[in-house]
């Protein structure tokens, strides 16, 4: 559909898409399966 929860989540998908495969994206990954605290840049 065209309403506000189809473009809602079309706008969260690019957001998604844009987040992963960063440097960030993988710290997160990793420190929780390590269960510690991230370290970002």
């Amino acid at each position: 559909g065209d309403g506000p929860a189809a473009t809602g989540l079309a706008l969260e998908r690019r957001t998604c898409a844009g987040l992963f495969g960063t440097h960030d994206q993988r710290e997160g990954m990793q420190a929780f399966l390590e269960k510690r605290d991230a370290a970002f840049e």
